[in-house]
């Protein structure tokens, strides 16, 4: 139809309702005239009436024949029914055409107004039929396999889910399913998880599920089951001291003390009796629920595992508990440990023992230790040097090597004699300077080392009397002179009396001590040799005088030298000035009782030089002691260096 002819059947349509608004029924018409491909009528309005017209009018007839037999017209569509009224009459199928070309179908009319008030109303009149569609032309249509339908005018496959049946309609696909379409209606299959059909719910669901009541069979304890349409999971209600218990697809009621599960039971290493419902130990396995960190052992007691930690061998499977780890064995050696690499597996280490194992033992260089092949301890033995050969101070330290009880030996020394250590490991065994000869000793010309006898001291690879010797003084070997010329103690001091000279202090060092002074005899300064710290005894008056008795060292029968030296303190060189000294023997020790002789000297001085004084004779015998005794027999003067001495060589 084209544009302006479907405007004229609009027009149409609406004067037909018009005229249809007093409520009595159209008698229907037939459908277009003929002519080329006639379309089919319009399906006539329902009647409007306010008791509910008659049903739509009758669809017109078919189109006429045009010449060549007319194309067989389509059947009029059903009638709209009226609102309110009773329902239309089904329009009747337009007549056959004949053959040729499909006209294009006739548009339906529209619906007839409501009918004003009135007493009960009768069926509404038949609405007129639709005028005829023009003429159509060739159709369009396209032509679909046996396996396919039309679907808005294209050819869709019949089992398509987005496009399923006459209708077209996209099945819906249920969770946990695949959407279907047999090519009528749509359905739907269950599969994975899933895999059971609740058909009427359009879900799927657990092959132990339920989709109704049915599914829900009387259990062993006569319980009926309902099926939750939530979970769709079966409840079943237990009655009095029973509690419902579902394994599986199996629910049985038990006692409310009984346990349905493993997590009924309490504590460690227990699990359910799903026969009786009671809580029994877990033996020899790992705990159901995990309560017990460790495993189950034989009585159901929980215990550590192998290689987890413990305090004590109770704690664990193992029965054995090293370095706080549950170990596969008591792993108590030195040199045995369970918490290494493997925590658990006992091995071996290397070095010190760890802690809380045994030490090796031993010290220094042979100290135990663990060598990673064995549990007990290495101990050193002679393959290992535990001291060097050594020299130090004149004594070689001989080497050693370890005593395999963990020790090394005690040190044996080799004393370098006369010899000094040649570097750090060897003693000198013979000498090219004194150097390499211990303190006190000379090397010879043969090169052997020559220690000095006692009291010497080497000087210049030689040996002196150091202590003594003035021309070898000291440690310095100084030579002593001037106002010093003797050597004492090793130093050079004022003159010092010989080793014959029997008077005690003869030269008045530092006093006139041991000398019995009478008057007003005094000790001076001034010394013969000028030695500071040395002086001499002074006779200040006429008859000053001084004395010493000797006892000891005295032979008698023998000859003596008796001496000193005077000087005047202010003399005239006339002999003005003098002094008297005697020496008188005695058989008596006091020097006073058994008198046995004397002899004396008399010096004058002119206070310009020292002057000595001398005498020599023979010692009385049974002489057990003298009396050495001088006096100024006239003026005043110094007395300085006496000496009495039975020596060969006698003098101060």
């Amino acid at each position: 139809m084209t544009r302006s002819g479907l405007a004229r059947f609009q027009v149409l349509a609406v004067v037909l309702v018009s005229a249809c608004s007093n409520g009595q029924p159209y008698v229907p018409v037939d459908g277009g005239q003929k002519g080329g491909n006639g379309s089919a009528g319009r399906g006539g309005t329902g009647g409007v009436r306010p008791d509910g017209g008659t049903g739509g009018v009758t669809g017109g007839t078919g189109g006429q024949t045009s010449g060549v037999a007319g194309a067989g017209g389509l059947g009029g569509t059903t009638g709209v029914a009226g609102r309110g009224g009773s329902v239309g009459t089904a329009g009747t199928g337009g007549s056959t055409g004949s053959a040729g070309s499909v006209g294009t179908a006739g548009v339906s009319g529209t619906a007839g107004t409501t009918g004003s008030a009135g007493t009960t109303a009768r069926g509404g009149t038949t609405g007129t039929s639709g005028t005829s569609g023009s003429a159509g032309t060739g159709g369009t249509t396209p032509t679909c396999t046996a396996s396919q339908h039309l679907c808005g005018g294209i050819c869709a496959d019949n089992t398509a889910t987005a496009t399923c049946g006459n209708r077209c309609a996209v099945c819906p696909t249920p969770a946990g399913g695949t959407a279907t379409c047999d090519g009528t209606s749509c359905g739907f299959t269950c599969g994975g998880a899933t895999p059971k059909q609740c058909a009427a719910a359009g879900i799927c669901v657990a092959s132990t599920g339920c989709c109704t009541n049915i599914d829900c069979p009387t259990n062993a304890g006569g319980q009926t089951g309902t099926c939750d349409s939530g979970t769709h999971a079966c409840n079943y209600a237990c009655t009095g001291s029973t509690k419902a218990c579902t394994s599986g697809s199996t629910t049985v009621c038990i006692p409310t003390t009984g346990c349905c599960t493993n997590s009924d039971c309490p504590g460690n290493c227990m699990s359910c009796n799903t026969t009786s419902h009671t809580c029994v130990a877990v033996t020899g396995a790992d705990d159901p629920n995990g309560r017990c960190a460790g495993t189950c052992d034989a009585t159901g007691a929980c215990k550590a595992k192998q290689g987890q930690a413990c305090t004590v061998g109770g704690d664990c499977i193992t029965t054995y508990c090293a370095d706080k780890i549950c170990c596969n064995s008591a792993c108590s050696g030195a040199c045995e440990y369970c918490n290494g690499t493997t925590p658990g597996t006992c091995g071996f280490v290397s070095g010190a023992p760890r802690t809380g194992h045994p030490a090796c033992g031993g010290s220094g260089m042979c100290a135990g230790f663990c060598d990673g092949s064995k549990a007990t301890c290495k101990i050193p033995g002679a393959e290992t040097s535990c001291r060097p050969t050594s020299c130090s101070g004149g004594t070689m330290t001989n080497s050693a090597v370890c005593n395999g009880a963990g020790s090394c030996p005690a040190a044996s020394t080799t004393p370098c004699g006369v010899y000094t250590c040649n570097g750090t490991a060897s003693c000198y065994t013979s000498c090219s300077s004194p150097s390499q000869c211990v303190a006190n000793s000379i090397c010879t010309g043969a090169s052997q080392c020559v220690t000095c006898p006692s009291g010497q001291s080497v000087c210049s690879n030689a040996c002196y009397a150091v202590n003594t010797d003035p021309s070898h003084c000291g440690t310095s070997c100084r030579v002593c002179a001037g106002s010093t010329p003797s050597c004492a103690g090793g130093a050079c001091v004022c003159r010092v009396k010989s080793a014959g000279n029997l008077l005690v202090n003869p030269g008045f060092n530092g006093s006139i001590a041991s000398w019995n002074a009478g008057g007003t005899t005094v000790f001076s300064t001034t010394d013969v040799e000028g030695c500071s710290g040395s002086g001499s005894l002074l006779l200040t008056a006429l008859f000053d005088n001084t004395s010493q008795c000797i006892t000891s060292g005295i032979t008698a029968s023998l000859g003596f030298q008796f001496g000193f030296v005077y000087k005047a303190t202010n003399g005239t060189g006339n002999n003005t000035d003098l002094v008297y000294c005697e020496v008188s023997f005695y058989s008596a020790t006091d020097c006073l009782n058994g008198y046995m002789g004397r002899y004396s000297v008399m010096v004058s001085s002119d206070g310009s030089s020292w002057v000595p004084g001398t005498i020599s004779g023979n010692v009385p015998a049974g002489t057990v002691a003298l009396d050495v005794h001088c006096s100024g027999a006239q003026g005043t003067g110094y007395l300085d260096q006496f000496y009495f001495s039975q020596a060969n060589n006698p003098g101060f």
